[in-house]
């Protein structure tokens, strides 16, 4: 995420901050795989739910694949 920001904020250019977005969602795919295969601790799946939604904001906006409830 921290390419993310750093990309936006240096270029403003969409397709390369694209390519940063698609690699977070990526990652976060496993991550949501696991949340939903494990069922964590009920704080620990809050915050997930938090950063999913956020993802999916950033997937909405670049024109990519959602992460699935």
């Amino acid at each position: 995420m921290d390419k993310v920001g750093d990309s936006w904020n240096r270029d403003h250019n969409m397709q390369a901050t694209r390519v940063f977005v698609n690699q977070a969602i990526a990652i976060a795919k496993d991550i949501n795989r696991t949340m939903v295969k494990w069922h964590l601790d009920p704080p620990t799946e809050q915050q997930w739910v938090v950063v999913r939604s956020q993802l999916n904001r950033l997937a909405q906006t670049f024109q990519l694949p959602k992460i699935p409830w």
